[in-house]
């Protein structure tokens, strides 16, 4: 009996580990109007120092905004540290906290991963981030 208890929960974690799979990869995008552009760093699995800007800190993803010039040029403008709370299917829900000391937003957002692309949408707190309802791939 114990023996297919451990195999049960063994076989979950193995489903689970595959389903987070596809949300653990390097993501980006950029806005309707093409003049910012994402590039998200995301593993809902473990925490890791992907904040360049602060090492010491762990976080599940890291985003970068920048800005895109018509020549083509970018310059960085936002950061953010995301930290997942829950993963439950297609949908996650994150905080988010500026990733440098001049990145002032942070709350709450939700992830929905549909059709191999990405879906940010912010739930509660800095509603005017760049990332909000960017669709990343």
């Amino acid at each position: 009996m114990l023996c297919v208890v451990i195999l049960l929960v063994a076989g979950m974690s193995f489903a689970l580990a595959q389903t987070n799979k596809a949300w653990n990869k390097d993501w980006s995008g950029r806005n309707s109007y093409g003049d910012a552009r994402f590039v998200l760093t995301l593993n809902v699995d473990k925490k890791q120092a992907l904040n360049e800007f602060n090492e010491a800190s762990k976080c599940n993803g890291f985003l970068s905004v920048y800005m895109v010039e018509p020549s083509g040029y970018q310059s960085l403008l936002e950061t953010y540290e995301l930290h997942v709370q829950s993963v439950q299917g297609n949908t996650a829900v994150m905080t988010f906290k500026g990733g440098r000391d001049i990145d002032l937003g942070s709350g709450t957002c939700k992830a929905v991963l549909k059709n191999g692309r990405l879906q940010l949408m912010v739930t509660k707190g800095s509603q005017d981030v760049l990332f909000n309802k960017a669709q990343l791939k």
